[in-house]
């Protein structure tokens, strides 16, 4: 142990002491191999651990010091041997070869060795015992060039001199305000006497100093903290009645070996604990930067503020708990909430409908500006609806609880509405119910042992309704909460995850005749995320309105739950009607936070999902699953001609490339577009990757509504529209038990341009690794004059394997192309040139075929260049066809054959393919002797078709 001697003298430069001890003669222990016993000699300068402020400290031997050679990493255990006066001696083992050395006394202060700096740590935790200070956190660091040169040990600590002038504290506490670092690791040059330490500014780095039997009325006591700059600075006093008193400081400096006097701790205001009226709740506001993260004030009534001037806190880190009880009578323009930084907590407070609020154009919000990496906000109630705002912008965040969390909501609910009328906007606009945007800070929050969900069990009633003129840059709007901000967008730390929320709000955007915009994400719970969102529920009507024919809005999202989601998407069901009306363009490139496709999405749960091309690598796990829509999705889309924009609507989601599955729309999909190519389903609009057990009865409509080249000088491509998917075009996936009972019906069209429509896929377009399971009862219908592909299952499938789907629906398509094609099972089947197998299919629905070209049969209305195997099928059903068309009862025809091909399909070649006795083609029952001949309407000269068939 460590003897302390106390002088009344208060210079740096006292006396060191005369005390001589040499370490008596112990048996040697062995020498590990390669290293060598080596012998250290030093000093305590008068300034060091020897004496600091008249308390002399005396080395004693036997105390441990740690002692890294050269730039060794790890450090050795050294004994102190003697001590003669301010003269230590040190021994122990060092790797042969070394030549310069590093102390750091005590041993267990060294924290590492880094290219000749040291990381020494001071305790936050000390304990004077029945001493004036700690000398255990009294570390001091000593360099030697050589074994044979005397190192000098310099403190690498200031002090912190306080007495408490009251009897029975046990307990003080030194903390930063702002910023500063008072405990912990700090980085230390070995370069002699000048030592250098990197004071760093890390927030909440405090130092706990403790006395069991209590410190002596005004005696003066010590705490060594980290030399370090500091922004505001307080000391907390615990005394018996539990009465936590602070006094604060400038902003200033801790120096290496200097003392800064704090005077007697005890002497400051005494702390608010519990509000019980107006005047504390100034008061609590007015020190709320003071309290820690033990500290629980309590709401004790309903706090009437009529007439009070609110002056924001601008830090709190304990928690204020509202028990239920409510703000009333409270006027505000959300430019000033009750605290700018929550690092802690507020919970279960209401704000009371009394409340006058109104809005600041730029930003408002009413509990909290920010919730910081450790904060929440957990059961606010607010009830208070703000005046209508009819102000320009030049951006906008609004909330009602806060602007921007990086930490938690859970369990909040909003029951006032929103209603902004802006007559010139420009810039960015965040608005949500509870919050305008969340940045879940998921590193941080993990590494703290946080949950990493950012917004939970969240609930908004009121409506919302947002009407602008103007050009606005991005626009994130939902029932919660607005969305993640861009700068979230790559950055892996600050992805948000919303589980558990609900919206029964209605959610309105409207762009006036004057008005233009950018992207726009507008969803019932959010409009965008940078993570995922889970189990979350909308229930309102969520719309999305510009002037048609008149306003470009480039690209926007729109979706019941959430208008576009980065990644995951599980749970999430929408009961309320999505509807859009505009005229919109594509962006020719992805801006940062716009989203994940550059196209305009639409969806009855989120309008885009899944990954994109700016993900990082381990994110590409994104998945789809477990999602329901039951309200209907109605679209009317005007699309800009010059940038030959695409657009998808999906009952579930508009546009992925997250595997779907376990989907569920029965919701109505009422699209009409004037669109260069519109992708249109009851689950999924665009895929780009596999779908599997998924559902649609909801009707499906799809109205191409150009009836020329000319009109409006708008150019056409193809379109697709299917009861799940409308378009898969990736390669590699596969589809699997999707199921489809609603109608799919496809309008309008022109030209040469191909449209495909079906019952559980309008198209697959790369080559799948398997079709398999999907089963379709409703009825197909293209009456478009265009260049249909109809099928039950599929308007056109591009697989390897294509087996067990069954067909019952009906289908009805117009031909008038050599390109079309129309079967009651599909319309076009090919595999890229592969040998393609089709096995355990069947169909047994109607197949109505008219107009002047084209090709139908009740199973396949065409198949393209490659080989196949059909085996064990089975056909049923009565096809009408025009006399125009080519028609058979399993094939219509080889379309696009190449000359030089020699592509073979076997029909029947292991189990014999199954045709109904009653099947029939223009009411002409089919008999033995059509076999094989009216198989197929035609078939290439240079293709083979081997058939195997039986009634």
């Amino acid at each position: 142990m460590k003897k302390f001697f106390v002088f009344a003298a208060f210079a740096l430069a006292a006396a060191v002491s005369c005390t001589k001890e040499i370490a008596p003669q112990q048996e040697s222990q062995a020498v590990p191999a390669g290293f060598k016993e080596l012998t250290l000699r030093a000093v305590c300068d008068v300034e060091s651990k020897a004496s600091l402020d008249g308390v002399k400290v005396v080395w004693e031997v036997g105390e441990e010091v740690a002692v890294y050679a050269d730039d060794a990493s790890k450090a050795q255990k050294f004994i102190v041997v003697a001590v003669d006066g301010s003269s230590v001696v040190i021994s122990g083992t060092v790797p042969e070869g070394a030549a310069s050395f590093t102390a750091v006394y005590p041993y267990a202060a060294a924290k590492g060795n880094n290219s000749g700096d040291v990381t020494v740590s001071v305790s936050g935790e000390q304990n004077v015992g029945a001493s004036v200070l700690d000398s255990e956190a009294l570390a001091s660091v000593a360099y030697f060039e050589s074994a044979e040169a005397q190192g000098k040990f310099c403190n690498a600590v200031a002090l912190l001199k306080f007495t408490v002038g009251v009897d029975g504290v046990k307990k003080v506490k030194f903390s930063p305000d702002n910023s500063g670092k008072l405990s912990g690791n700090e980085l230390v040059s070995k370069d002699g006497e000048s030592l250098v330490i990197d004071a760093g500014k890390l927030k909440g780095e405090s130092v706990v100093v403790s006395c069991e039997g209590g410190f002596a009325k005004n005696t003066p006591y010590y705490a060594a903290v980290i030399p370090s700059a500091y922004d505001g600075f307080y000391a907390s006093c615990y005394t018996p009645d539990g009465i936590k008193l602070r006094i604060s400081a400038n902003t200033g400096t801790f120096a290496r070996n200097a003392i800064v006097d704090m005077g007697n701790v005890s002497d400051g205001a005494p702390m608010v604990d519990g509000i019980r009226n107006a005047e504390d709740l100034t008061t609590f506001l007015d020190n709320a930067s003071r309290y820690e993260e033990t500290d629980v004030v309590k709401v004790l009534n309903d706090i009437d503020l009529t007439d009070v001037v609110i002056s924001q806190a601008l830090s709190f880190k304990g928690t204020l708990d509202g028990q239920n009880y409510s703000f009333k009578n409270w006027t505000s323009d959300g430019h000033s909430s009750l605290i700018r930084a929550l690092w802690g907590k507020i919970v279960n407070l209401k704000i009371d409908q009394s409340c006058n609020f109104s809005l600041q154009n730029t930003y408002s919000c009413y509990v909290c500006d920010t919730v910081k990496y450790t904060g929440s906000l957990e059961g606010i109630v607010n009830n208070a609806t703000a005046q209508k705002f009819t102000d320009q912008i030049s951006g906008l965040h609004f909330g009602y609880l806060c602007r921007i969390s990086y930490g938690q909501m859970k369990d909040c609910i909003n029951n006032g509405d929103i209603n902004i009328d802006i007559p010139a906007a420009t810039g960015n606009i965040w608005v949500g119910g509870l919050a305008a945007f969340f940045n879940s800070g998921t590193a941080d929050r993990e590494k703290a042992g946080l949950p990493i969900e950012g917004v939970v069990n969240c609930k908004n009633t009121g409506d919302i309704d947002i009407q602008i003129e103007g050009t606005s840059k991005h626009i994130y709007l939902g029932g919660v909460v607005g969305g993640t901000t861009a700068a979230a967008y790559a950055s892996k730390s600050n992805r948000g995850v919303l589980d558990g929320c609900v919206n029964e709000g209605s959610i309105s955007y409207k762009i006036s005749t004057n008005g233009d915009g950018t992207y726009a994400n507008v969803g019932g719970v959010t409009g965008f995320v940078f993570g995922s969102i889970k189990n979350c529920t909308n229930r309102g009507a969520v719309s999305y309105e510009n002037a048609y024919d008149d306003v470009n809005t480039t690209r926007p999202a729109v979706g019941g739950v959430a208008a576009c989601v980065l990644y995951s998407v599980e749970g999430c069901k929408n009961y309320g009607d999505v509807s859009i009306t505009g005229t919109f363009g594509a962006a020719g490139s992805l801006a940062q936070g716009a989203g994940i496709h550059t196209n305009p999405s639409f969806g009855g749960v989120v309008g885009q999902a899944g990954c994109n091309t700016n993900a990082d690598a381990d994110e590409a796990g994104a998945y789809f699953k477990d999602c329901e829509n039951h309200g209907k999705l109605v679209a009317k889309i005007n699309m800009k001609d010059s940038n030959k924009t695409n657009n998808f609507a999906g009952g579930v989601v508009g546009f992925t490339c997250a595997p779907v599955s376990g989907c569920l729309n029965d919701g109505a999909v009422d699209v009409v577009t004037k669109s260069y190519s519109p992708y249109v389903a009851g689950v999924v609009g665009k895929l780009f990757n596999s779908a599997e057990d998924c559902t649609n009865k909801g009707n499906v409509v799809l109205d191409v509504v150009l009836t020329s080249a000319s009109e409006a000088n708008r150019s056409l491509s193809n379109s697709f529209a299917g009861g799940v998917v409308g378009d898969q075009n990736q390669a590699g996936f596969l589809l699997k038990g999707l199921v489809n009972t609603g109608n799919v019906e496809m309008k309008g069209g022109f030209g040469s341009v191909l449209r495909y429509t079906a019952g559980c896929v309008g198209r697959c377009n790369a080559k799948l690794s398997e079709i398999s399971g999907c089963t379709n009862s409703g009825s197909i219908k293209a009456a478009t004059s265009a260049a249909n592909r109809v099928g039950g299952i599929g308007g056109m499938l591009n697989t390897l394997v294509l087996k067990d789907c069954h067909n019952t629906g009906n289908i009805e398509a117009v031909m008038n192309d050599a390109q079309a094609s129309s079967g009651g099972f599909s319309g076009f089947i090919t595999c890229g040139g592969e040998g393609i197998e089709v096995s355990g299919n069947s169909t047994a629905g109607t197949v109505s075929a008219s107009g002047a070209q084209g090709y139908s049969a009740l199973f396949c209305g065409g198949i393209g260049n490659t080989s196949q195997t059909w085996d064990d099928c089975t056909v049923a059903g009565a096809l009408t066809a025009a006399e125009t068309i080519g028609a058979g009862y399993l094939l219509g025809g080889t379309i696009n054959i190449k000359d030089n091909s020699s592509y073979v399909t076997n029909v029947g070649t292991v189990k014999p393919f199954k045709i109904a006795n009653d099947a029939s083609i223009n009411g002409v029952t089919i008999s033995a002797g059509d076999i094989p001949d009216k198989m197929a309407g035609y078939i290439n000269p240079v293709y083979t078709i081997n058939w195997n068939v039986e009634l």
